[in-house]
């Protein structure tokens, strides 16, 4: 029998579990080996020096109040177990999401020179006869895309060419505000002080 072994038996041994089989497997090993012999007379010892204390009982209230606190524990194990775990999902997909997004924008931005290479690799020349009307497609659709936003930047920077007094004015007005409302407050006070 391997030490280890003998060591489970050792604690279901202590513990009142063991059948008689095991019993007389674990002696027959403690008596060919010397270290398991010492563990065991250490537990055996151990376990003589517990019978020996006198039983005390609990406080009044102390069982109630175990379990209430056990019952706390696993409450907030299980919204911290919830949390976390909305967590990694949102992780997840974010991650996920943005590994989608860059390589979509790093096949977009190099998307000729993908193309042409998979064109010339013969294992993949008969797959691009059939996807270049899709690829075309997709290209305008991007094409499209990117004059739509350069059109609406270009809009955009007009707009607030034209209007940037009044976005200026408005910015002054909300940087003032905070200081005419603590002015008012003060006078308002000043003035219940002298009622």
């Amino acid at each position: 029998m391997e030490c280890s072994k003998a060591n489970e038996l050792m604690m279901k041994y202590m513990d009142g579990a063991i059948s008689e089989p095991e019993a007389e497997r674990l002696h027959k090993h403690i008596a060919q080996c010397e270290d398991c012999k010492a563990d065991f007379l250490v537990y055996d010892e151990i376990v003589s020096g517990f019978s020996t204390l006198d039983e005390t009982p609990a406080p009044d209230g102390f069982t109630e109040a175990v379990m209430t606190k056990i019952e706390s524990l696993a409450t907030e194990s299980a919204s911290a177990k919830a949390a976390v775990t909305a967590d990694n999902i949102l992780v997840t997909v974010w991650g996920v999401f943005s590994v989608l997004f860059g390589l979509g924008f790093a096949l977009t931005m190099n998307r000729e020179a993908i193309s042409a290479f998979l064109a010339n690799h013969p294992a993949f020349s008969g797959y691009m006869e059939v996807l270049a009307p899709f690829g075309a497609r997709a290209g305008d659709f991007a094409s499209g895309i990117t004059a739509a936003v350069e059109t609406a930047f270009m809009q955009a920077s007009v707009f607030l060419a034209d209007t940037r007094y009044i976005i200026l004015g408005i910015a002054a007005c909300l940087a003032l505000a905070p200081v005419l409302l603590s002015f008012r407050e003060k006078r308002m006070a000043a003035h219940r002080e002298k009622a």
